[in-house]
C-alpha cells in the first residue's frame, strides 16, 4: 500500500522543502514520488509567507543534483522569494555557478528581472 502526499500531508511536503535545503537527493527523489497527480504542485512548496520553494532551498545550498531532481520533476523556475529574487538569483548570491549555469541551460530563466530593492540581477 502506497502513502501519498496530499495538500493534507504538509509535514511531508516541508520534508520535502528540508531535504532539498540539506541536499538530501534520495530523500527528495522518494517524496517527489509520493505525490499524486493533482499535488503536483507541492514541487513548490512553501511552509509560508516568505519561506523558499525546495528549487530556491536546493540552489542556495548548492545542491547541484537536488536542484536537477526538481527542475525534472517541473520545478517553478521563476518563483520569487519576497524580496524578488529567484533560485537563480539566490545561487548567484551565494557564488553557486554550478547552479546558475544548470538552471539557465535547462529552463529559460529570466536572469534579467531585477531583485527589490537592492536592484539585483543573477
Amino acid at each position: 500500500h502506497k502513502v501519498y502526499i496530499t495538500m493534507d500531508s504538509m509535514p511531508d511536503a516541508e520534508a520535502l522543502v528540508e531535504a532539498a535545503r540539506s541536499g538530501h537527493v534520495d530523500e527528495v527523489k522518494r517524496l517527489l514520488g509520493l505525490l499524486q497527480p493533482q499535488d503536483w504542485s507541492l514541487v513548490d512548496f512553501r511552509s509560508g509567507k516568505g519561506a523558499p520553494t525546495p528549487l530556491m532551498a536546493a540552489a542556495r545550498g548548492g545542491h547541484v543534483e537536488v536542484v536537477s531532481v526538481l527542475l525534472a520533476a517541473g520545478a517553478a523556475v521563476d518563483a520569487r522569494d519576497p524580496s524578488g529574487r529567484s533560485a537563480v538569483m539566490l545561487a548567484a548570491a551565494e557564488g553557486k555557478d554550478e547552479i546558475v549555469e544548470l538552471v539557465i541551460k535547462q529552463h529559460v530563466a529570466d536572469v534579467s528581472f531585477t531583485a527589490r530593492p537592492q536592484g539585483h540581477t543573477a
